[in-house]
């Protein structure tokens, strides 16, 4: 399971392809605590006069090249032939933007290109969103979520991993937003107390009352952490148990390799290791050479005695 990009987060339910665009898109990302922008409107479609246009020009073009080629002038017949191409793709492309698919292509793209501006507040980079008090909280959750989606027993799938992958996201979307969100209002609130303060009584009681209430949405947010910790708690403690089980499980292709070995040994004494074996024929085969070279040193080797010595044959 990917681990939790900390740059950028993105509402799950928004779709892959702009997810794409919005990572893409960093330096035009708009900060969450601004006011939602305007959204842009798409360009008019394209009329079928553009492709007129392009075809008329690709076919004037085509012509010129064909009286250039009659007058023996190649340079010309290449220039209007490149020239005559362009045309024509842009006459393919202004008849494509008019049909429906091409249509419906185009305002995916300008979705895409602007998806800064139509996704605003689905999107949040902690670095610039969030406070310095949200942003501890969030390391907290980022450094739980990544041990949960990282650990043993989810990347195995010993446990429920389908879950996991859906639900965890979602979990962290939600703290983002709430972190987010409360350094929206804090900050707000600083803001205005910074240039319109006053020590009034009402708006030390506002204040205060304020204050109150981000303090029991930053308790129910760091809850919702705490509660990722613990899981991420569990995590570790199950892959305590099963890494120790998966190493023997893995040592047991040890025991089948040396009940290999044995079998093939059961000829020798017990006594015997394969190692003493070896050493005891290679000593056979040292004592058979000693032999044969004693044997160099006598001068009748191979030859047999024909007794004519004892009978005076003369």
């Amino acid at each position: 399971m990917p681990v939790i990009n900390d740059k950028i987060v993105i509402d799950p339910q928004v779709p892959e392809e702009v997810r794409r665009a919005l990572s893409a898109a960093r330096g035009r990302l708009i900060p969450y605590r601004q006011p939602a922008p305007s959204r842009p409107a798409p360009p008019a479609p394209a009329t079928g006069r553009r492709a007129l246009v392009w075809g008329v020009a690709a076919l004037g073009f085509l012509i010129a090249a064909v009286l250039a080629g009659a007058a023996g002038s190649g340079g010309y017949v290449a220039l209007f032939l490149i020239v005559a191409g362009v045309a024509t793709a842009g006459a393919v492309l202004s008849g494509f933007a008019r049909t429906r698919a091409g249509r419906e292509w185009a305002a995916e793209q300008w979705n895409l290109r602007h998806a800064h501006v139509y996704w605003h507040r689905q999107y949040i980079v902690p670095k610039t969103d969030l406070d310095d008090d949200a942003r501890r909280v969030w390391a907290r959750a980022v450094a739980a979520a990544n041990e949960i989606g990282g650990s043993y027993v989810v990347q195995m799938e010993i446990v429920d991993s389908v879950r996991v992958a859906v639900d965890l996201p979602q979990r962290v979307w939600e703290i983002a937003e709430g972190l987010a969100g409360l350094s929206r209002v804090r900050d707000r609130q600083r803001e205005i107390l910074r240039q319109d303060g006053s020590d009034a009584e009402p708006v030390a009681a506002k204040v205060s009352a304020q204050e109150r209430t981000m303090k029991a949405e930053a308790r129910r947010l760091e809850g919702r952490v705490r509660k990722l910790e613990e899981i991420a708690d569990l995590m570790r403690k199950a892959d305590a148990v099963k890494r120790p089980e998966m190493v023997l499980d893995r040592l047991g292709e040890v025991d089948d390799l040396l009940g290999e070995l044995r079998a093939r040994s059961v000829d020798l004494p017990p006594d015997l290791d394969p190692a003493e074996r070896l050493r005891a024929e290679a000593q056979a085969v040292i004592d058979q050479a000693n032999e044969a070279a004693r044997n160099l040193a006598f001068p009748d080797l191979g030859e047999e005695d024909d007794g004519g010595s004892e009978t005076g044959g003369f």
